[in-house]
Order: structure tokens, then sequence, then C-alpha cells
């Protein structure tokens, strides 16, 4: 958009063109039709099956009914915690809570390792600097390390820290 700030403001939506198609960020209301033709140069808009979004505002999900009206096989999927303040009233389907799999404690001094770096849902965003961002947070030595979904970490947080940048490193050198 570039009419915002002095060089313009980027906003990104992605879609994964799958057996159960995945779109992540709707964009504004107002950018459906830009975002919903881009999308349709990959696939129609009606295979969508999943429409996700990192978090409850109008840049991430404002047109979130627009493609629900245009795909009516698809399902919105968010964190429970964001399903149950908000869009349970907001969607006009049922959305889908999302965490991570299994039913864990609360707190554990157990593994968050595998259920982070886990492959099967594919939902850590990385970037080539993800393994060094997570390097200095394990410098703290946190003690807890709370999630976004699943179980929080009591322990040494440090080596739980280090071992989910390697296992990130590990996944970017792969992906390249």
């Amino acid at each position: 958009m570039p009419e915002i700030g002095p060089t313009g403001f980027t906003f990104n939506q992605f879609v994964r063109d799958d057996d159960e198609p995945l779109l992540f960020h709707t964009g504004y209301r107002s950018m459906f039709p830009s975002v919903s033709a881009a999308i349709e140069q990959v696939l129609p808009l009606d295979r969508l099956r999943w429409i996700a979004f990192g978090h409850v505002e109008s840049d991430a999900c404002g047109a979130m009914h627009e493609f629900l009206a245009a795909a009516p096989q698809a399902q919105v999927l968010h964190g429970g915690l964001g399903c149950m303040v908000s869009l349970n009233e907001m969607a006009d389907r049922p959305p889908r809570p999302m965490t991570h799999l299994g039913d864990g404690p609360a707190l554990t001094e157990g593994d968050i390792l595998g259920p982070a770096a886990d492959d099967l849902f594919r939902y850590s965003s990385l970037a080539p600097s993800t393994p060094t961002t997570i390097e200095r947070l394990a410098d703290l030595q946190p003690r807890t390390v709370a999630l976004m979904h699943g179980s929080s970490f009591t322990g040494d947080g440090q080596a739980a820290l280090r071992a989910l940048a390697d296992a990130y490193t590990d996944r970017l050198q792969r992906a390249g």
C-alpha cells in the first residue's frame, strides 16, 4: 500500500495449494478483490479449505467473511483462546481451535522441542534469522518458556532453546 508512510507498507498473504488448501492472512476487507484475484491465479477460491491468521486484527483477517462466502467448505483455524474470546462470535461459521498435538499439561519439564520443531503442520514461520533470534533468547537463560501452543516448559530453557535453534537450522539447510 504505497499511500502508507513515506515508502509504503507491505501486507503478505500466503496460500498453500495442497489437498486442503490454506490461506494465511486474508488482509483487509477492502483488499479482498486484489487478494482473491491473486489467489485465483493459483487455485479457485472455492477450493480453499482453511483460513488462518496470526492475530485477530483487520489487517490479518478483515476479509475473513468474504473468503468464507467464496469458499463454502472453508473453515477458520486459530488458537483456542482467540476462538473463545473473539472468533466464536465473529466468524460466520464456527472456527476450529488449533493446539499442539496431544493433551499436554500446562507446565512440563519434558520435551518441547519435538512439538515446536515438528514438520507435521509446518506452523513455524522460518526465516534465515530465526535460529539466531532463538539463540539470543537462549542467552537469557530462561527457566520457563511459554509457548503459543502447547505445554509451557520449566527447566533448562537455555538448552531447550539451543536445541530448537539447531533443529530450525537443520530445517533451513534442508530447504535451501
